[in-house]
């Protein structure tokens, strides 16, 4: 939705014949230009993408160097393919399913999914503190 909105905030500010050929020769004018500062800033908000990434890493470096490093650094996977209580959780699935067959019980299926690896979660940090 924001992405939508900033380009429509570009096609306006633009001259109603600007081309692609037209945008890639402003960009390449110049090493500096508005437009490529305008479309890079963009970029920060779509997930995924170089940008995005960079923003975070900055954000997180300036958490660090306010609240200092942390004491501990936990990350949680769920590797569902593995665990075997879920497994049984999902519908149509038996022993025998093939990587196939799980991952689309998976996909039809996340509000199993997600009960399931929120419970794992709680029952982990309820025996760690």
């Amino acid at each position: 939705m924001a992405i939508q909105g900033r380009t429509k905030y570009l096609a306006s500010r633009s001259p109603a014949t600007l081309t692609q050929a037209d945008t890639e020769q402003a960009i390449a004018e110049e090493e500096d230009s508005p437009l490529l500062r305008y479309l890079v800033n963009d970029l920060k908000v779509v997930s995924g993408l170089t940008p995005f990434w960079k923003m975070k890493r900055q954000q997180l470096k300036a958490m660090s160097d306010v609240l200092g490093p942390p004491h501990l650094f936990l990350t949680l996977t769920a590797a569902n393919h593995e665990w075997t209580s879920l497994l049984r959780l999902l519908p149509d699935i038996i022993p025998a399913s093939t990587h196939a067959e799980i991952r689309t019980a998976v996909i039809r299926n996340p509000h199993i999914v997600l009960h399931h690896v929120m419970k794992r979660k709680e029952l982990f940090m309820d025996m760690i503190f």
